[in-house]
């Protein structure tokens, strides 16, 4: 079977001679990520008779729209079109086959499914969960290539795990930085639709700032259904230094078996609040993760708040309280076998935490509405910079959460 020529741009370039087990390309609007994946796919399908090739996108006229009904125009006299399998079926045995998956359950007809290239057009409108099934899938015991392509833009129930993977390259378990490559391309790195419609980076350019910086620019930072779309990494983020003693510090904590999250903030005399340093660490971290008993989560904060500065002695007071549920939630401090989370004690877990850090909680709990952390946060973000890594790659992606109201004047629910 003969492929036929292809005429790339760089970017495009990048994506075809691209060997990794992971390549993202895109970033941005108009980079021409779709053709990209067509193309690639029949060139695979010719270059490797007998391979089994999946397209998949959340849904069903997506892919009919975007690849099926194109594909069936450009390889007409080459592939054959089944219909009822949704497939391109090769004279040499080569397959191109295509796939939705609009909702967690829909992974379920893939499993046990195996596959040597895999494509996802428009990734993150996938959750992590399904890529990860997808993962599963591409094995063969064969000698054709076993890789993963993913197009990809800012936004999007996906955001968080595309940019960690591929932006941030911030890697858990077995998960190899080798494995990953990200290819960035933008409208401007499309000659043919700059040619053909010179209006498109206009129409861009016109959008309200946050959907201007995904689409345009390509930020990760910034993007449509942002929560702290105040964020601002050249204001946000500033180099590690060691703040002066006379600075007052608090630490917030955010207790449970899931996860355990504290940061030590410490604030200038001119209301300015540092994240100096943090604790994050739970099940909710992913397989082989495990969640601190209290004891565990109080020495964990205690080392991570180190000496008083002031060098008094001691570890540093501290000021604020915890989450409102530690003063109503029971907690156990014991292991019962592989079960952290029996409860094996009458224990809150806020006086827990009281007798094993040494340090005394307050009397009352912060408030327990979170509508009112939603009406502050927004603005106490303009006075906050970040020191650690967690926090400045978290805080961007928080999203919108839309299924219901909220209270008045609050930007709906917050979600992660």
């Amino acid at each position: 079977m003969q492929s036929k020529a292809l005429e790339l741009n760089e970017r495009q370039r990048l994506f075809f001679k691209a060997r990794r087990r992971f390549i993202a390309y895109g970033g941005a609007r108009g980079g021409g990520k779709t053709w990209a994946v067509r193309e690639k796919a029949m060139v695979l399908a010719c270059r490797y008779p007998g391979i089994n090739i999946l397209v998949v996108r959340r849904t069903y006229p997506e892919l009919l729209q975007n690849h099926i009904l194109p594909l069936q125009l450009e390889l007409s006299g080459l592939a054959r079109w089944n219909d009822n399998q949704k497939r391109f079926i090769f004279p040499d045995g080569s397959n191109i086959w295509f796939g939705y998956c609009a909702a967690e359950r829909d992974v379920g007809r893939y499993q046990g499914q195996e596959y040597d290239i895999i494509f996802i057009d428009e990734a993150t409108q996938l959750t992590e969960f399904q890529f990860q099934t997808f993962k599963g899938c591409l094995r063969g015991a064969n000698d054709f290539p076993k890789r993963m392509y993913l197009t990809c833009n800012p936004g999007g129930v996906g955001h968080a795990w595309v940019k960690r993977l591929f932006v941030d390259r911030r890697y858990q378990g077995d998960e190899r930085a080798d494995d990953y490559e990200f290819i960035q391309a933008k409208v401007t790195d499309n000659p043919v639709l700059m040619e053909k419609d010179p209006e498109y980076i206009h129409m861009l350019e016109s959008l309200p700032y946050e959907l201007r910086e995904a689409w345009l620019n390509g930020s990760w930072d910034v993007f449509a259904g942002q929560y702290f779309s105040e964020w601002d990494r050249d204001v946000h983020v500033v180099a590690p230094f060691e703040p002066p003693a006379w600075w007052r510090r608090y630490v917030t904590i955010d207790y449970g078996l899931d996860m355990l999250a504290a940061y030590l903030i410490a604030v200038d005399e001119h209301d300015m609040a540092y994240v100096v340093r943090e604790v994050y660490q739970g099940r909710d971290l992913g397989e082989g993760a495990e969640g601190l008993i209290v004891s565990e989560a109080a020495k964990r904060i205690l080392d991570m708040v180190g000496e008083d500065p002031a060098k008094t002695g001691g570890p540093m007071r501290i000021e604020k309280a915890p989450d409102p549920s530690a003063y109503y939630n029971y907690a156990t401090d014991t292991m019962n076998g592989t079960d952290v989370g029996s409860v094996t004690t009458s224990t809150r877990s806020a006086p827990l935490m009281e007798e094993m850090t040494g340090q005394p909680m307050p009397g009352e709990p912060s408030r327990m509405a979170r509508s009112w952390g939603w009406i502050c946060s927004p603005s106490l973000i303009m006075k906050a910079r970040s020191m650690t890594l967690r926090s400045s790659r978290t805080l961007p992606g928080q999203l919108y959460w839309r299924r219901r109201a909220s209270a008045p004047g609050v930007r709906d629910f917050l979600c992660s």
